[in-house]
């Protein structure tokens, strides 16, 4: 708890971070990261999202104990539970995470309601620089059960177990601390490899240490688990991104126990995925040394963002960079005109460089030469300009709408390109995504709108 109150005041006397993505999946209960294991990265500010996930329990045999922790003896008959948990989450300021998790859902015979809460507080970003540091805690409600006099604490599993107390008769069993479970945890964020056999992708890998439930309570009992990692935590995670807003994760962890993997899909936030708990056990000998399947559900509200669910994104790929073919020396525009110009008339074009160029007429009124370099690329000539096909600009379409334009240069910014052919818009809307309006130059001083169909527009 201390590491944590440290962590929320240093998040207090630093600015918030640009507006992070949902990109890292939810925990079983305990907010974002991996199944059971935390990432470094936190929700977005004001970013809400709800979680429910279970998992059943199939064994052959249970196994009954002293009160002094030993095996006394075992009641063969399977045994099988389907165990759930409810969680909620809410990020605040890029940096801090807080949240609740509701788990067994029973009553007091069976242990009762356990309830928790939970945070973590992001040192270092890992949207900003691909390394993150946090630090973070746990707590968990012990059980209670009916006619028990001694004092429970949650198992790793989170689910009450009547055998599991804070202390056994004869001090045998050491270090039984589960409620309280503070951590820190490094992340790393990679970019995929760029290739067009494969999708956009990202990588993540997470390292860290914690104690509590992470730790080695109950690693004395050979019913509970004898193998453990004395608090280290492993984690890693391919992010395949398969259309715009949509996210499959593919994920595997060590919590300190069991190693873990499953998949996460993340449909505009809306997520499902399913996973096994403890693939390394095979003779499925108790409840904890055995593989679980389950299921999770979860829902990323961002009422701070473009909408009101949260959009998975991957890291931003940097735009390519492509110089601008040379200037002509010279462009010469021919045009006829029902009205005669006069004498050295001139007028102000819009270049495909950004920048005003001037011309002027000739004295029969007849065509308009350049009287300096007009250079750029221009659409006139593509095919898709003259077919009226669609453009695509930040993953959204653009069709063509209105009649051509001659803007002013100085209130517009280049904002990307189309098939060689640059991009505007005016420079006040540059910023928003999606941009509502496109401008194309067609020669010099015509440009044609291309603006956001109706579908997208909503």
């Amino acid at each position: 708890m201390p590491l944590l109150l440290v962590g929320l005041a240093g998040a207090a006397q630093v600015q918030p971070l640009d507006a992070q993505g949902t990109k890292i999946g939810s925990t079983l209960r305990y907010g974002s990261g991996f199944f059971n294991v935390p990432a470094a990265s936190t929700l977005p500010h004001l970013a809400i999202t709800g979680t429910y996930s279970g998992f059943g329990i199939s064994v052959d045999e249970r196994v009954f104990i002293s009160q002094r922790g030993i095996e006394k003896g075992r009641l063969s008959g399977e045994w099988s539970e389907w165990l759930q948990d409810a969680s909620v989450a809410i990020g605040l300021f890029d940096r801090v995470e807080l949240g609740a998790s509701f788990q067994n859902f029973a009553d007091a015979e069976d242990g009762g309601n356990m309830v928790g809460a939970f945070g973590r507080v992001a040192l270092v970003s890992p949207e900003s620089s691909g390394f993150g540091l946090a630090v973070g805690a746990r707590f968990v409600s012990g059980p209670s059960f009916s006619g028990e006099g001694q004092d429970h604490i949650p198992p790793r599993l989170g689910f009450p177990d009547i055998r599991f107390y804070g202390e056994y008769e004869g001090g045998l069993v050491d270090d039984m601390a589960t409620s309280f479970s503070p951590y820190a945890m490094a992340t790393f964020q990679l970019a995929g490899v760029d290739s067009d056999a494969l999708p956009e992708h990202d990588l993540t890998f997470g390292l860290g240490y914690g104690m509590g439930m992470f730790g080695g309570s109950g690693s004395d009992l050979g019913w509970y688990g004898r193998r453990y990692s004395r608090g280290w935590l492993a984690a890693t995670a391919l992010h395949i991104q398969l259309s715009r807003g949509v996210l499959l994760n593919l994920m595997g962890e060590y919590d300190g126990w069991d190693f873990n993997t499953g998949l996460q899909l993340d449909v505009g936030g809306i997520r499902a995925g399913a996973y096994v708990l403890g693939i390394q056990h095979v003779e499925n000998s108790t409840i904890y040394r055995s593989s679980r399947f389950g299921v999770m559900a979860s829902l990323a509200l961002c009422p701070g963002g473009s909408g009101l669910l949260c959009r998975p994104e991957l890291m931003p790929r940097p735009e390519p960079i492509q110089l601008p073919a040379p200037p002509p020396d010279t462009v010469v525009i021919e045009r006829t005109t029902e009205v005669p110009i006069e004498l050295s008339m001139e007028r102000t074009l819009c270049l495909a460089t950004g920048e005003n160029g001037t011309v002027m007429a000739t004295p029969e009124g007849a065509e308009v030469i350049a009287v300096e370099a007009l250079g750029g690329v221009y659409a006139a000539d593509a095919e898709w300009f003259n077919n009226d096909s669609e453009i695509e600009h930040g993953g959204y379409p653009y069709e063509k709408v209105g009649e051509q334009i001659n803007p002013n240069c100085a209130t517009i910014t280049r904002v990307g390109e189309w098939m060689g052919v640059p991009l505007f818009a005016e420079s006040a809307a540059a910023g928003e995504d999606p941009i509502p309006m496109i401008y194309v130059p067609v020669t010099p001083g015509r440009w044609q709108p291309y603006e956001l169909p109706a579908r997208v527009r909503g």
